[in-house]
């Protein structure tokens, strides 16, 4: 009798594990200008430029989040203005949003991952779930806890032989040294396809100081949209360069909310 094909998935290894508690909030990145069109809007939808490399590589329109760890950054080069800064959203849980899937890394960077991922992998073969509870599986299962998680610590984790897909994950989040991959290979996607609204939907938004002296901005953040604002100072012109500041402005909101025990 055939092998059923999916005894040995990325989410087969996972399925059975407890997930790692409390759950982590979904985050969302974007420079400036797009926050400021969500000042109107209040609301963060899919991409549907269907010439978009996120659009070509599913064949559908989607919104991409990460889970717990604000690890989006956009390379512009040296850019001395506020709309290439970058500003991250960390949403309240929501068990009615709509998951398409969850991946345990960032798909956008899956072709940098071929030195660890076997050429007959596709990336729709690490889909874990539709679940945040799929995503906090991944947690438990290869760094232990939420803050090993946060911190990009992985456990010394060997899945067996017929658990691939399972293998080559825990070989990519290990990697040491000068590579060519960031700590995006560590950190869960989650797509949706679906708008999601913001109204009282926000926990908090890490921005530049700039932004936070304008009073009709934070009357908008925090009393429409119901989330705590975070300031943070740029002292260079690089807006990538905010990705240390941001981490660090998460990883005190989501201390204080209880979120690594």
């Amino acid at each position: 009798m055939p092998l059923d094909p999916s005894t040995f998935r990325f989410s087969s290894f996972i399925a059975n594990a407890s997930p790692a508690t409390p759950r982590l909030p979904l985050v969302h990145t974007c420079e400036g200008a797009k926050l400021v069109r969500l000042l109107g809007d209040a609301a963060l939808r899919p991409n549907d430029d269907p010439t978009s490399k996120e659009y070509l590589q599913f064949d559908e329109a989607l919104l991409f989040f990460y889970y717990g760890r604000p690890a989006f950054r956009k390379d512009v080069g040296n850019v001395d203005n506020d709309a290439w800064r970058l500003c991250c959203l960390v949403l309240a849980d929501d068990d009615a949003r709509p998951i398409k899937r969850v991946l345990p890394f960032d798909s956008g960077a899956f072709e940098r991952y071929e030195q660890w991922i076997h050429q007959s992998m596709d990336v729709r073969d690490f889909e874990a779930g539709t679940s945040l509870d799929a995503a906090a599986r991944i947690v438990s299962t290869f760094f232990g806890t939420n803050e090993r998680y946060y911190r990009g610590k992985p456990l010394e984790l060997v899945p067996g032989a017929p658990y691939t897909t399972a293998s080559c994950y825990a070989t990519l989040i290990r990697a040491q040294g000068r590579l060519a991959v960031d700590d995006r290979r560590r950190t869960i996607e989650v797509q949706v396809s679906k708008p999601v609204s913001l109204d009282k939907k926000v926990l908090a938004v890490v921005l530049p100081q700039s932004f936070v002296d304008d009073a009709e901005l934070r009357r908008v953040i925090i009393s429409e949209w119901g989330a705590e604002v975070i300031p943070y100072e740029s002292y260079t012109p690089s807006p990538a360069a905010a990705v240390e500041t941001i981490f660090a402005r998460v990883d005190g909101f989501l201390r204080s909310s209880g979120a690594f025990g």
